[in-house]
């Protein structure tokens, strides 16, 4: 990893822990918020598969949901998607991508990036 994306990576990961911060998350309703039940996960050795899962506390019911990653065409440059972490009401779930953060549904629908991957260091050009 070059200099530059390790920059722009480490900056990622300060935005997220600022807003998880400031929005008062904590890790139990990270696992479950707003009382729906359901915990995310991220499946290894993905393929062509959703990486990200949700699934009922019990461990009963699994769902996948997107974006996709490795095998086939991916809506963001085939990076899979790492560091699930749920919004507060439990409506959406927030993720890295690569040099990106991306907001999904909760139903696997209205998948919203946020460009990051412009974000440069003042020391560096590139």
């Amino acid at each position: 990893m070059n200099a530059s994306r390790q920059i722009r990576t480490a900056c990622l990961l300060a935005l997220v822990a600022a807003v998880l911060a400031a929005l008062g998350v904590g890790a139990a309703s990270a696992a479950s918020p707003g009382g729906n039940g359901l915990l995310v996960y991220l499946q290894g050795d993905v393929g062509s598969t959703m990486p990200v899962g949700l699934m009922v506390s019990d461990g009963a019911q699994t769902r996948e949901i997107g974006p996709r990653c490795g095998g086939e065409v991916a809506p963001i440059a085939e990076v899979c998607p790492s560091d699930p972490v749920w919004s507060p009401d439990g409506s959406r779930l927030a993720f890295a991508q690569g040099d990106d953060l991306a907001t999904i549904n909760a139903d696997g629908t209205d998948l919203r990036v946020i460009d990051l991957g412009s974000v440069r260091s003042p020391a560096s050009p590139t």
